[in-house]
């Protein structure tokens, strides 16, 4: 018997359903090749996955698949790959919290960003993790992990100061819905932390002539786990229809995989980025910091 691991789904932002594909992505799967939709919404303009991976199939990824078939555990298995923007995310935080506080990281992967505040006592950590592998990496260096859907773990309201969704809101199912949920944990006034892959970036090197050369693939967006690549201004939309006002952007750094040349040709790019970003042109990894008003708790 066949197993179908996909779904049909709506926009995520505005629920528009009149989109169809412009472009696939054939990805293996098991020991299939599933045929993945990119799709731009005609209403709101978001790129999301549809056809997709269903709830089976994600659970399949993120678990048997997790540490060698997917960016996810590339990136956060690796401390060094990662490093220079967990350094980053460390600032934001003590920027946001000066004083200390309880921070919750969802998609806290095997623990390597909150690790970081281990010995730092004014600060209490929780990390929040779907994958099993990961999450129990995470508990063998000490941090407190809440296994499972953090929208079935029933977190109590206003209980964190700061909320870390460090390259997660483009994997999660629901991210509207997902920033609701952040928006009843946190404190008022507090904040939380996004970074996400820029789609305007994505677009150059990884979808087209360039990606077909360097990758052979017409897409190479890794459909089977990014399911919405966003924009300033599509990001924008969507925390703002959650609830929260924006307090800063920020253009993310490299990271560190790929051979000496890539990392050489990273760099160089990374500086362009960088000199675009602060000339009002954001093509980088986006990183948000949005905050939790009074004003939005009462809506």
């Amino acid at each position: 018997m066949r197993m179908n691991y996909t779904e049909t789904i709506l926009c995520p932002l505005c629920g528009y359903k009149n989109n169809v594909p412009y472009a696939y992505e054939k990805v293996p799967f098991k020991s299939l090749n599933i045929r993945l939709g990119i799709n731009k919404c005609l209403k709101c303009s978001l790129i999301y996955t549809s056809p997709r991976l269903n709830s089976e199939g994600l659970a399949i990824l993120y678990n048997e698949l997790y540490a060698a078939h997917t960016v996810s555990g590339i990136y956060s298995t690796s401390f060094d790959t990662s490093s220079k923007e967990y350094l980053t995310f460390k600032k934001y935080v003590y920027k946001i919290l000066p004083k200390g506080g309880r921070i919750l990281d969802i998609g806290c992967g095997t623990g390597n960003f909150l690790s970081q505040f281990k010995y730092d006592k004014q600060y209490v950590v929780e990390g929040v993790e779907c994958s099993e592998y990961a999450g129990e990496e995470a508990e063998s260096k000490g941090i407190k992990v809440h296994l499972g859907d953090i929208l079935k773990l029933n977190l109590p309201s206003q209980r964190y100061d700061c909320v870390c969704l460090l390259y997660v809101l483009e994997h999660f199912p629901e991210p509207l819905v997902l920033l609701k949920e952040i928006h009843r944990l946190l404190k008022v006034d507090g904040c939380c932390l996004i970074a996400v892959p820029n789609f305007n970036y994505l677009r150059l090197i990884y979808m087209g002539p360039i990606s077909s050369l360097f990758f052979g693939k017409q897409t190479y967006l890794h459909a089977e786990e990014h399911l919405q690549n966003f924009t300033p201004k599509t990001l924008s939309a969507m925390v703002n229809k959650a609830g929260f006002s924006i307090v800063e952007w920020g253009v993310a750094s490299s990271f560190k995989v790929g051979s000496l040349p890539t990392r050489i040709a990273k760099k160089l790019i990374s500086i362009i980025i960088h000199c675009l970003f602060y000339l009002g042109i954001h093509l980088g990894g986006i990183h948000l910091i949005i905050r939790k008003t009074e004003a939005e708790n009462n809506k």
